[in-house]
């Protein structure tokens, strides 16, 4: 197995996923031996040291990061990725690292022309299709100069990447039905979920009573919604519907909404549709905190329009969280793998928001299920089996383990 990995992130370090994701895997892989850097692209106003870069040197993981202006332009990003390419080749070059491990299409971009220029082994970890991502979302147009010379670069990580890694089976099948993916390599894409830290997000009974009476919620049947509003602004309106068909099923239903980012969208929404304030508690908390909060709640809610087929083929980080703290999961029909894991054991519902009948139907299957003794022992298996940290390194660990490098610096 190489003896070092660039861990190129597309972005800042302390964004919730990488905290739950991507630091938690380098620090079990440095902890087994293995030689990590990270090449961040940070915010003029990143100071170090930190906490964060105090513990990363502490285990050994040397952090280097490209600064970026807070505001950025379609001429600074190529800048940056420019510069975020030099810093990498200097890197490969002075530690000699065999691995360049890219999370999405800017990274990727960088470790390609690595691998290009020193024979660097390229793990494209894609994390969606980001181009039909910008399509869906109204922010960029098909057929225009900029879309076409994205598909292309799409197109060349595709066909460059050593290992493709994948988050859900569905978005593996996306990419092998790819029109210039070569089908002898399919075994190059490996698909891997976000998984839980099971060290972290728990079940402790005396947590959940202590946590139930300081925020009064001793009476009330608490369904959670954890995550970034901004991300899940399209989403509002099927979390107020349910738990509106909620309320008239279990009166004593309360809405608790967590968020790591600015929560007044949610608000607004909530005050727009008249929703009584004592059935709704909106918090912020540090991801640190919210296994806690979680241990608290009775169910969780995981709902995210899937506007398009890059959108269903999600892993969302919150359903796995959720799980691995004991709470059944409400979810959209057709994200990911979420519908298999939910009826293979018996841990939640999904939701087709497109068909009324469906949602009191849910409702009433997910209170069923709660009334059910050793359901959060069987949510917490089924994060074990399915959506544990440890599996997510062990199959990073298989991959890298059966690519080298193309030439030896």
């Amino acid at each position: 197995m190489p003896d070092s990995v660039l861990f190129i992130v597309d972005g800042a370090l302390d964004r919730p996923l990488l905290h739950s994701q991507g630091l938690p895997l380098l620090r079990h892989l440095a902890d087994q031996g293995l030689r990590c850097l990270i090449l961040s692209f940070e915010n003029a106003a990143t100071q170090q040291p930190s906490p964060l870069s105090r513990d990363l040197q502490k285990r050994g993981i040397h952090w280097e990061t490209v600064q970026i202006p807070a505001e950025v332009s379609g001429l600074q990003r190529l800048i940056m990725i420019a510069h975020g390419l030099l810093r990498a080749w200097q890197l490969c070059r002075q530690k000699t690292i065999h691995i360049a491990h890219c999370r999405s299409y800017r990274a990727g971009m960088i470790g390609a022309f690595v691998k290009r220029l020193l024979g660097v082994a390229f793990v494209f970890d894609m994390r969606g299709f980001l181009i039909d991502e910008l399509v869906a979302d109204g922010r960029w147009q098909v057929g225009t100069l900029k879309y076409l010379l994205g598909k292309w670069f799409e197109q060349w990580l595709v066909l460059e990447a050593d290992a493709i890694i994948t988050t859900s089976p569905q978005f593996s099948a996306l990419v092998w039905a790819l029109p210039y993916f070569p089908r002898a390599d399919a075994t190059r894409v490996v698909s891997i979920p976000n998984c839980a830290d099971l060290q972290k997000f728990f079940i402790n009974e005396e947590v959940r009573q202590t946590m139930r009476a300081r925020l009064g919620w001793q009476d009330r049947y608490v369904v959670v919604f954890a995550g970034v509003a901004d991300r899940y602004q399209r989403s509002y309106q099927d979390l107020f519907r349910f738990f509106n068909a909620l309320k008239q099923c279990q009166p004593n239903a309360l809405l608790a909404i967590f968020t790591y980012d600015d929560n007044r969208p949610l608000r607004e929404a909530a005050q727009a549709l008249a929703l009584p304030a004592t059935d709704i508690f909106f918090g912020q908390a540090p991801s640190s905190d919210m296994p806690h909060y979680l241990n608290a709640a009775d169910a969780g809610l995981a709902f995210f329009r899937v506007t398009s087929q890059v959108h269903a083929i999600a892993s969302p980080i919150k359903f796995a969280e959720y799980l691995a703290c004991g709470l059944p999961v409400a979810i959209n029909v057709g994200v990911g793998d979420t519908g298999r894991i939910l009826n293979e054991y018996q841990v939640g519902v999904a939701i087709n928001f497109d068909d009324a009948t469906t949602i009191t139907q849910a409702v009433n299957h997910l209170l069923t299920l709660s009334a059910e003794t050793g359901l959060r022992e069987r949510c917490r298996q089924a994060a074990h089996n399915e959506l544990s940290l440890e599996i997510a390194i062990e199959r990073y660990t298989t991959v890298y383990q059966h690519i080298k490098p193309s030439q030896s610096e």
